[in-house]
């Protein structure tokens, strides 16, 4: 038997850690100014980042996905008030899968389903967290 490959992937999503009192504004605006579509979020503790950035994020016409460094924990954020609001502000929480694996999926999510993401505006946000929230090799139990 030979695989299906698909090694494509979008240039256009952005990883990043974060940590208390990092200086956000401008990243946020530079993202939106370069058209990205999509940030993930190595947030701290159960996945929580400064409230400043989830309101921002709230504003903006990309998808932000929230990780943790927490190793076996993975990111709940529902545990603390920061958590719930960056839920609240729409950003969608990567589970257990590491960052890393968060952002190569999104970026893999972005190559192979941009066309139907725009063909959709209204559920576009919803389809893309069903989609981060759906195993495809095992990255996420």
């Amino acid at each position: 038997l030979k695989p299906d490959i698909y090694p494509e992937f979008s240039d256009r999503v952005f990883y990043m850690d974060i940590f208390p009192t990092m200086q956000l504004s401008s990243l946020v605006n530079y993202l939106v100014e370069q058209e990205y579509l999509g940030l993930v979020i190595k947030g701290y503790g159960l996945g929580n980042i400064p409230s400043i950035l989830s309101n921002r994020l709230s504003t903006v016409d990309f998808h932000t996905i929230l990780s943790t460094q927490c190793r076996y924990e993975g990111a709940e954020i529902n545990s603390y008030a920061l958590g719930v609001l960056a839920k609240n502000a729409g950003i969608i929480s990567a589970r257990d899968m590491p960052p890393e694996t968060a952002f190569v999926k999104l970026k893999w999510l972005f190559a192979h389903y941009e066309h139907e993401y725009k063909l959709k505006p209204p559920f576009k946000h919803e389809q893309v967290k069903d989609d981060m929230t759906r195993a495809i090799s095992q990255e996420i139990s």
